[in-house]
């Protein structure tokens, strides 16, 4: 099972709804395809391939997103919009702000389905490190994929630095963890700001919000 939580219907200047996904169990999701089961019984970091798609799986975690955002799909689908609305799709041409972006699975899947552009915005340390990586291996510069660490709140705050870490490198968040027990594990992020901000900085014509249950604050445009 994967959860959802239909946050925020807001249009982007008129523009197509916000596809906003909440806290999802993707790290729960059974890793059926051979490339995924390859993946997390190697130990080390493999290469899956989808279509044109290329990327290094470090984890467990990331070769069961793969499956679920490049592989399957998932975010298109009318559960992974708001309210209710239809599912969205990926136009040719389209420019697209992919807020939470972890490793870069939903930016190189748009991208292949020919979106002009994806801004890339996420806020911990590893991910953000192997996000670049992906987004080299498949040939995207900083034309087509840019790409800033930063956290997305209601209000740019310096008290919304600190991100939470968790073990399962899907769910870093600034609310709260998965685990019944955090560790204490932190990171500062050296940028916050607001959905509004990123928007006005980098005119998009779509969104795709993902950031652990954070999405309930962020002020969608409206």
């Amino acid at each position: 099972q994967v959860g959802f939580s239909p946050l925020h219907s807001a249009s982007v200047r008129g523009l197509r709804p916000l596809h906003a996904m909440a806290k999802g169990s993707l790290h729960n999701l059974a890793a059926r395809s051979p490339a995924v089961r390859k993946a997390q019984t190697a130990g080390a970091s493999k290469v899956l391939r989808h279509g044109s798609i290329k990327v290094k799986a470090t984890n467990p975690q990331e070769a069961n997103r793969f499956k679920w955002v490049v592989q399957d799909q998932k975010y298109i689908r009318r559960k992974a919009t708001p309210r209710g609305g239809p599912p969205f799709v990926i136009e040719a041409g389209e420019r697209w702000l992919d807020v939470g972006a972890n490793v870069g699975f939903f930016a190189l899947s748009a991208l292949a389905q020919g979106a002009a552009s994806v801004t890339c915005i996420e806020a911990e340390k590893g991910n953000l490190s192997r996000l670049r990586s992906n987004l080299k291996l498949n040939g995207h510069g900083a034309r087509r994929a840019r790409v800033l660490r930063a956290v997305v709140r209601g209000r740019a705050s310096r008290s919304s630095q600190v991100l939470l870490l968790s073990r399962k490198t899907t769910r870093h968040s600034v609310l709260s963890v998965p685990e019944a027990s955090h560790d204490g594990k932190t990171q500062t992020v050296p940028v916050v700001t607001t959905l509004r901000q990123l928007l006005n900085g980098r005119p998009s014509e779509a969104v795709k919000l993902n950031i652990e249950g954070a999405e309930r604050v962020p002020d969608a445009p409206r």
